[in-house]
């Protein structure tokens, strides 16, 4: 498994800034008064959650292997692959392309609940991201959070682009952050309203130079090149009590009423919060999307 993210990963215990003003202009909260990023007049951003690592490893639960490399040093992407215990490379397994959530600003393929979670994704499902094994007509992307917004969008670049010898078999999605003006189910609820002011803020700094709310990247319904998906398999995740439930189901139903032609299917775990297969790993419904996901992976049903 490869996760993809699009920041440099920084030692613990250094400051998460990416250069320094006194000069603050905003600071965006999450609904329970914590502050996740300031942004100063300069363009800064400091992060102040999500921006503790630990280090690749082989996994002692899961025999799983880890290794970081530094995809382009000029802009610091950087990626962990994963491979699991006993892989064997005269039998070719899938790649899995997994993009980490964090609102666009926060976290990194090195963030603990990451590591754990990819961990048991590539024991249960046995994929991997190491040329030597793969099976590159079996090729996933997946993410959750804003990294499920980002496994779309490449989803949608793989149907526009030609891959040359690499087939996306599925595409993963799991409490996917989409947006729009247009509010959906509860979304312009009083008690969703702080809520709704953080997300709207975030797309703002996240992508200064979107079209808005209403941006293809951020509402893929309004997105004339849907049907171009580059994946013929759909598998959405929603949790029940999180604002972004209404968004999951909105975009199954504008791929199925769009001209692709794959097939897209959507759980919804009743009683859960945003993200909760990466927050809360060891609640039966988070054990229950990990083995979902791995049967996904390897062509199962769900």
């Amino acid at each position: 498994m490869i996760a993809i993210l699009g920041k440099s990963i920084q030692p613990r215990g250094t400051s998460p800034i990416i250069s320094r003003s006194t000069n603050k202009w905003q600071n965006i909260e999450n609904p329970h008064g914590y502050s996740i990023i300031g942004v100063y007049k300069n363009g800064t951003i400091q992060r102040f959650i999500g921006t503790d690592i630990v280090p690749p490893s082989i996994d002692a639960k899961t025999g799983v292997q880890s290794k970081d490399i530094i995809i382009n040093p000029q802009l610091n992407i950087t990626a962990r692959l994963y491979v699991p215990k006993d892989a064997n490379p005269s039998f070719k397994i899938p790649l899995l392309v997994y993009f980490h959530g964090g609102g666009f600003f926060t976290e990194s393929a090195s963030s603990p609940s990451y590591h754990n979670h990819l961990n048991s994704v590539v024991a249960e499902a046995n994929v991997v991201a190491v040329s030597n094994y793969v099976d590159f007509r079996r090729v996933y992307v997946g993410g959750d959070s804003a990294g499920a917004n980002i496994a779309h969008n490449m989803a949608i670049r793989v149907g526009l682009d030609e891959m040359g010898g690499v087939l996306l078999n599925g595409l993963f999605l799991n409490c996917p952050h989409f947006w729009g003006k247009t509010p959906i189910g509860n979304m312009d609820s009083d008690s969703n309203i702080q809520v709704k002011n953080m997300m709207e803020s975030i797309w703002i700094h996240a992508y200064p130079n979107s079209t808005g709310l209403d941006d293809p990247l951020l509402n893929p319904g309004l997105d004339s090149n849907l049907s171009r998906l580059g994946s013929k398999r759909v598998l959405v995740y929603v949790a029940g009590n999180d604002i972004l439930n209404g968004r999951g189901w909105y975009y199954k139903e504008a791929l199925s009423n769009s001209k692709w032609s794959g097939v897209v299917k959507i759980v919804q775990a009743l009683g859960e919060e945003h993200d909760f297969g990466v927050r809360f790993p060891n609640t039966p419904n988070a054990i229950e999307l990990v083995k979902n996901f791995a049967s996904f992976l390897n062509e199962g049903q769900v």
